[in-house]
């Protein structure tokens, strides 16, 4: 059976959706590192149980400062790597991108207000 993992790298979030699903969680920057990710990695490899996926998320993933280590540490394993995000911080997603495999970019709408309305961060941001 193929092992799937979902990694919250942070629980910080610079968006603010009324319907999180992480409603009820601190939003202090609580964070998994580079160190305790690559333990998990190299145990499971040693016990040879493969990795078939690794889910990047969060809080917004893009706000951890080791996000393109993270990243390229994961698709090192094998698995394939892809990312949740708003996209509301391009010049942290830029970095990561040679690593993904797939990019999962959470938006509510294309208009303007109702995109802020909705999540707290506009749509050009994420369009940048």
């Amino acid at each position: 059976m193929p092992l799937k993992l979902r990694l919250l790298l942070t629980n910080a979030c610079s968006a603010r959706c009324t319907y999180c699903h992480n409603e009820g969680q601190q939003k202090a920057g609580d964070r998994l590192d580079l160190a305790a990710i690559e333990q998990l990695l190299d145990t499971l490899a040693g016990g040879g149980i493969c990795v078939s996926e690794i889910v990047l998320s969060g809080g917004e993933p893009t706000l951890h400062p080791q996000l393109a280590e993270i990243a390229r540490r994961c698709k090192a394993s094998g698995a394939w790597v892809s990312i949740n995000t708003h996209a509301g911080h391009p010049t942290k997603l830029v970095p990561v991108l040679p690593w993904l495999d797939e990019l999962k970019i959470h938006v509510d709408s294309f208009d303007q207000q109702r995109q802020r309305d909705s999540m707290g961060i506009g749509i050009a941001k994420v369009r940048q």
